[in-house]
């Protein structure tokens, strides 16, 4: 990981962020565990690394800078394993990103979740480098 580090001040272990290569249908999955169980959240992507502390009183950082996409029709429950998976089309992107990515590209996701509490989070950064 490279940028800003996720802070662990959460009740519970540190959220890890990990991929599936494309597939042929130009979909690459993501997927977060070790979140807290039955909360929400959804994934962000961003070509920029950037550094955000506490933003809207959040517990974690945000690690993303530049413009943002929001994959908020992917707004999901973690159930009882603390889990969120998405397969990110990613060749069409949510606005304001550009439409798709090209090859070579390196994109960064971050999830943001509900916490414990009354309180939201973030996990680390994951940069994936397209071919």
């Amino acid at each position: 990981m490279t940028g800003a580090e996720w802070e662990e001040v959460s009740r519970h272990r540190i959220p890890t962020l990990a991929y599936a290569e494309p597939s042929a249908q130009l979909i690459t999955e993501v997927l977060a565990s070790d979140l807290p169980a039955n909360q929400f959240g959804y994934f962000l992507a961003s070509q920029t690394q950037d550094f955000v502390q506490q933003p809207g009183g959040s517990q974690g950082n945000l690690c993303l800078g530049g413009t943002l996409g929001r994959f908020t029709e992917s707004l999901m429950t973690t159930g009882a394993l603390g889990e969120l998976s998405y397969q990110v089309p990613i060749d069409a992107l949510p606005s304001p990103l550009p439409t798709g990515v090209r090859p070579g590209e390196t994109w960064n996701f971050q999830t943001w979740y509900r916490d414990v509490g009354a309180t939201s989070n973030f996990t680390q950064v994951l940069s994936v480098t397209f071919e």
